[in-house]
Order: structure tokens, then sequence, then C-alpha cells
């Protein structure tokens, strides 16, 4: 894991590991974020956005939780974007909560998903990772986020999966992530894009009908 410089900080377990540490010390009820990012220690940008996306990958279609998760993401990619130094959250945010179950069996079904992908992580393209880049990828993750938060058919797994990319670009140093989530990211938008604009052409042509 890495903090805003790109040194790795003390917390040298993979991401993985920290990822699998999330899940299973609630088995019952709810858990709030509060109780999320405590468990999260360093709380850097790249493992926040990560905790809150890659459920998404495989979760999105579980109603509501895309505006549940997409909020604190706005939040999250607003300040990244911004060069804060670390995120901060107001105290309504902190107390949404989320099933502990559907969180435990979300977490367990991408942990060996992560482990599969640090195979090929690897410190590349410096240029794509500086501070500045930063930055940048919290511009657009920013957009991801509220594509997220909104209730968009298709849209929520490949925008989740860009905003996992850069999460993990933002940890492990590696621009080629940073790439992968700016394609994913395209994708994204065009899909969210499509999605709207048929959905404004159904209105339309229904309203046209009723009225005749």
């Amino acid at each position: 894991m890495s903090n805003r410089d790109g040194l790795r900080s003390p917390d040298s377990r993979k991401i993985s590991e920290l990822v699998a540490a999330l899940a299973h010390e609630h088995t019952r009820g709810r858990i709030t974020f509060a109780e999320i990012i405590e468990r999260l220690g360093d709380r850097s940008y790249g493992l926040l956005i990560l905790t809150f996306a890659l459920p998404m990958v495989v979760a999105g279609g579980i109603p509501g939780i895309s505006t549940l998760f997409g909020v604190p993401l706005i939040y999250i990619t607003a300040q990244l974007a911004l060069g804060f130094s670390q995120p901060r959250f107001p105290r309504y945010l902190l107390t949404r909560s989320v099933d502990a179950r559907d969180f435990n069996k979300a977490i367990d079904r991408l942990v060996p998903v992560v482990v599969r992908i640090e195979k090929y992580l690897r410190s590349r393209f410096p240029a794509l990772v500086t501070p500045l880049a930063e930055r940048l990828i919290g511009a657009i993750s920013l957009l991801m986020a509220i594509i997220l938060a909104l209730p968009i058919v298709f849209a929520n797994g490949p925008t989740a999966l860009a905003m996992s990319l850069f999460a993990v670009a933002i940890l492990e140093r590696d621009g080629l992530f940073v790439i992968l989530g700016v394609i994913v990211a395209i994708a994204s938008v065009a899909i969210a894009t499509t999605v709207i604009t048929a959905g404004a052409a159904g209105i339309y042509y229904a309203i046209h009908y009723v009225i005749g």
C-alpha cells in the first residue's frame, strides 16, 4: 500500500490481505461506513476507493446499493481531485450502513480476483501516478462516482471497475492500470450516455403517444 508521495506505508500487506481483513468481523446485522473506515487504519485514497468501488463490480445489481456506495465515493474522489492529503467525511455519511452478510459475501467473491490481479502488478509508467496525475485520476473518478450514484442500468459494473483499476494504480504505483482504468471509464460513460439517451427518448415517445 502506498501513501500520496508514492512511498510504501508501514502496513506492507498485499491488497488482497487488506481487502480480506475487512470481512467477517461483523457477521450479523449491519455494518456502518464508520466501522469500515476504522478497519482500514491507513486511510489512503487508493484503499478507500477500492473498498467502496470493488464490491460494486459484483453487487451492482442489488437495488439501492449503487447510491449507498456511490455517495461516499463522490466525497472521496472530490477530495482526491482537489489535492487534499486525507479525505474527511460528514457525520451523516459515517452512520450509513450496509447489511453485513451482503458486504462479507461481496468481499469473499472479490478476494480471489484481487489475488489474480496482484500477479501482474509492478511499478510502471511513473508519470501516470505522480501527485498531479492522481488529481486527474480523482477528477475522472469523481465523474465515475456520480454515474455510480445514479440508478443507471448496465453502467454500475463498468463504472465501479474503472474506479477499482484507478485505486490499484494508486496503491501500487502502476501506471498501466491507469491506462486500463481510462479505457474502462470511457466505455462506462458511453454506456451511461446510451442508457440515458434511450430512456429520455422512450419517455418522450410515451408522452407523445399518450397526448396524441
